[in-house]
């Protein structure tokens, strides 16, 4: 699955480095700030919606399982992504981001319909 950033024109590296900052801006700021967490929350509700655009788009056309609820199932992703940004900061070891990408690379098949198993 893919979701909004990911989605974007930007480079490789442009992308993660912004996934870095909303991370820092959520974790960092949003206690701080009551304005500026509703309005971060916003940037999150348009990935999430970006997202279920995707599966919903997937299950129209028999690449997503149809018990996907797509309302919910980009929450899950969302919050793995987002910890493993953290956990991967935090470490400062390139070997937790891989293991992160891995498991996201995973949730990411675990949608798909039967048949439609194929790698990446």
């Amino acid at each position: 699955m893919r979701y909004a950033l990911a989605r974007s024109a930007a480079p490789a590296a442009m992308r993660r480095e912004m996934q870095d900052q909303l991370n820092n801006l959520a974790q960092e700021m949003s206690p701080l700030d009551a304005g500026f967490r509703r309005r971060l929350a916003i940037v999150f509700n348009a990935w999430r919606e970006a997202a279920a655009t995707v599966l919903r788009e997937g299950q129209t056309h028999g690449s997503v399982c149809r018990d996907v609820e797509p309302a919910d199932a980009p929450v899950s992703l969302i919050a793995i992504v987002e910890g493993y940004a953290s956990l991967a900061k935090n470490a400062q070891y390139p070997k937790v981001m891989k293991a992160g990408i891995r498991n996201v690379v995973g949730w990411r098949r675990s949608p798909r319909a039967p048949g439609n198993r194929k790698r990446g």
